[in-house]
């Protein structure tokens, strides 16, 4: 039911921006500018009632209400692993000295790395003469 509404809603909005960019009046703008406000209103609105609703389930589970906060903030659940090592041409780095010294030389190093493979070219350059100045 509230997938089909945002659905609708898109299709709204997207019938508005176009409409813009084909006849940009002022009207038209005015238009798509208080849709969007509307549009988001609605949206904070769905979104303090669903969090609103989960809080009161949560009422007496401390768990549960941290699980929602963490949604609401935007935490992810998932904690991102950086390697411990990695490898550049065949070397392995692994402390964090050698890690921080191999990523510098990878990036001091790979714009002259990709020039180099840059196929020379056998047209000459056109050189422009000091006379048009």
């Amino acid at each position: 039911m509230v997938l089909c509404w945002f659905g609708k809603i898109s299709k709204k909005k997207k019938k508005l921006e176009s409409k813009c960019l084909r006849n940009p009046t002022v009207k038209n703008f005015d238009d798509l500018k208080t849709f969007c406000r509307v549009y988001r209103k609605c949206v904070r609105a769905a979104k303090f009632m669903y969090f609103n609703d989960r809080f009161k389930e949560n009422q007496n589970n401390i768990k549960g209400t941290w699980k929602y906060i963490k949604e609401a903030i935007g935490e992810n659940s998932e904690k991102i692993t950086i390697p411990s090592e990695f490898i550049h041409e065949g070397r392995t780095f692994s402390s964090q000295s050698e890690v921080a010294n191999g990523f510098n030389d990878f990036f001091v190093n790979i714009g002259p790395k990709l020039a180099s493979k840059i196929p020379k070219s056998k047209k000459k350059i056109f050189r422009i003469s000091t006379s048009y100045r």
